[in-house]
């Protein structure tokens, strides 16, 4: 198959536009038909940028005649094109109005945003040579191959082209781009580097031992799971306090590539010692996902194409155990510190404790119907439940490591399972292996004998209205509220989360309410989704003022929070029965060996 130039020009990007130019081989005297991407691995559910294009021309390749498309009636990415007699390259030109991920000063430049291609075509088959066109003054980052790159003569802006890929791999290596942009070596090697775009320029400098715990997570994954398959790896990252909502001030979460991954910060994470200590394990989470999620993934996740609908029946191994094992290589880098992972444990089975939903609805079901999450409500959502499996999937492969640990006395754990399981044998290079849950299964049973069928049929294919704290108290806690409020550098949040705990509402800063907990103090009082609480014991509703009428109901005779609503032009008043105050989540020791101090002790260290 020819090779496709695609040409991409971002210096409209902080207008949130890019002028996209496809050269497309075809055939003279046929109908050729082309396809935007629809289907991601990375997002799990149909996220493509068919509704995001506008300005689209098919025109010969000495741009002169226009060509007539239209589109498919029942599979709108796609687009037909009548060929004349002579022609074979089609030039397709269009703007992508970008949706995320941008400012003014940077942009996380996916390339699924602009790919154009033919359609019913594996994406692995396809050869794609990728062009950007980027400010003068702005720099980019990218595991993409550089062959030429060229400034124009009043240096108003470079173009780069990038050495052909496949169309599959060209999905898989964004390009960061910004003004203010850091590139730093991890390892000696150069082999791993973190590359950021920063909002300042003052920013630019990263602290060295913020590097080195990034060095520490390479060798402790290396520890566990031996070499990755890439000849490279960058952490990319977008470092914005405009990308990141305010009350987080950390991080907005990340998607994972084979040879990167991209990640969205605040502007202060990696200045910000406390801070980083708090979001890193998004750091580790993306980085184990070389090895879960992209070297091995499920079966229902190797599509021929980016059209193909994807099977998520098994994100609980692929995001939970991923979430799990983020945490713990978080622990073992020194990325956080010991006592920030547990907080975040014990806010992990709070969270799930105020998932209303639980008593209907699988975690695997959370998981197959990620697509339903595409146009559906946001209202009652706990009670709907939203992407559970990352949250669970912590708790239920702590589970499993615990159980492996006691059985066997100390001599196996998870890790010999993954160890086992994302054997890469000796690969330097990107590849995909798939695995299904017959295999999780027989591996752990390699691992230690046991009923995981069973195991894995009880905890996620079947409802539990209870949250499964086994693990916890295998490894030595005991899940509990306190009222000391949780130390974090995101104080906001976590009063807000309080809240939540313990009232079961969830509420915005202006008193929009997000969430109610069904069965909950605030469900029971009529709370509701959409409507917003005006007023808090008659004082104009702050976060301050509900969070003194919970801690006051605590010392009052009726235990009431006074609140005044308002929703569909009427106002109201409701009462809360609470006598708790502010709760906390918390674990604590209970008399067991700590063998959470075992999990997360560095395995690199022992070898």
């Amino acid at each position: 198959m020819r090779i496709i130039q695609l040409t991409v020009d971002l210096t409209g990007a902080p207008r949130r536009l890019a002028h996209v130019v496809a050269d497309l081989p075809v055939r003279p005297n046929t109908t050729a038909s082309f396809t935007t991407p629809l289907w991601f691995c990375a997002t799990h559910m149909p996220s493509g940028p068919v509704g995001r294009i506008a300005g689209l021309f098919f025109t010969t390749d000495n741009g002169h005649t226009v060509l007539r498309w239209r589109r498919d009636a029942t599979r709108t990415h796609i687009y037909h094109v009548d060929i004349p007699s002579g022609v074979t390259t089609v030039r397709a030109s269009f703007d992508a109005i970008l949706k995320s991920q941008l400012t003014r000063r940077m942009v996380m430049a996916s390339w699924e945003a602009f790919m154009l291609h033919p359609a019913y075509s594996r994406v692995s088959n396809i050869p794609i040579q990728a062009t950007i066109r980027i400010s003068g003054n702005w720099d980019y980052a990218t595991s993409l191959v550089t062959e030429t790159e060229e400034a124009a003569p009043d240096g108003a802006y470079k173009t780069i082209i990038f050495k052909p890929v496949s169309a599959e791999r060209l999905e898989d290596s964004p390009v960061l781009v910004g003004q203010y942009s850091s590139q730093s070596n991890i390892t000696k090697d150069g082999k791993h580097q973190l590359c950021v775009a920063f909002s300042e320029p003052q920013l630019l400098n990263i602290p060295q031992d913020r590097l080195n715990k990034f060095e520490r997570l390479i060798g402790e994954a290396t520890a566990l799971l031996g070499p990755g398959p890439y000849q490279q790896y960058k952490f990319l990252s977008v470092s914005s306090d405009i990308l990141v909502p305010g009350e987080l001030r950390g991080s907005g979460g990340g998607i994972e590539h084979a040879e990167s991954c991209h990640l969205i910060t605040s502007s202060r994470v990696f200045a910000d010692l406390d801070l980083f200590d708090w979001v890193a394990n998004v750091f580790s989470h993306e980085y184990f996902h070389v090895w879960n999620g992209k070297y091995r993934r499920p079966a229902g996740h190797v599509p021929s194409d980016f059209t193909a609908p994807l099977d998520d029946t098994l994100l609980w191994v692929y995001e939970g155990l991923t979430q799990y094992y983020g945490l713990v290589l978080a622990a073992r880098s020194g990325l956080s510190a010991p006592s920030t992972i547990k907080t975040k444990l014990a806010l992990a089975i709070a969270n799930m404790q105020c998932q209303s939903g639980r008593g209907w609805r699988s975690t695997e079901d959370t998981a197959i119907g990620v697509p339903l999450r595409v146009g559906g409500s946001s209202e009652w959502g706990s009670y709907v439940r939203g992407f559970d499996y990352y949250d669970e999937g912590v708790l239920l492969w702590l589970d499993a490591d615990t159980l492996i640990r006691e059985r066997s006395h100390g001599a196996q754990s998870l890790d010999d399972f993954a160890r086992k399981f994302f054997d890469v044998a000796g690969a330097t290079q990107p590849l995909v292996v798939p695995y299904t849950l017959n295999e999780v299964v027989s591996t752990l049973d390699e691992t230690l004998p046991f009923d995981w069928a069973r195991f894995f049929r009880e905890r996620v294919q079947t409802p539990q209205a209870q949250v499964n704290t086994e693990g916890f108290e295998r490894a030595g806690y005991k899940f509990s509220y306190t009222l000391e409020p949780i130390e974090a550098p995101v104080p906001v949040a976590q009063r807000r989360l309080a809240v939540w705990h313990s009232l079961g509402v969830r509420v915005d800063q202006d008193g929009k309410v997000v969430d109610v907990q069904r069965f909950s103090r605030a469900d029971e009082a009529g709370l509701a989704p959409s409507q917003k609480i005006t007023h808090v014991g008659g004082n104009k509703y702050s976060l301050d003022e509900l969070t003194a009428a919970i801690e006051t109901a605590r010392d009052r005779p009726d235990g009431k929070v006074q609140l005044s609503l308002e929703g569909d032009e009427e106002s109201w008043d409701a009462e809360v029965k609470h006598s708790s105050g502010l709760v906390y989540p918390v674990l604590k020791p209970h008399g067991k060996p700590d063998v959470l101090a075992h999990i997360f002790a560095s395995r690199a260290a022992r070898q």
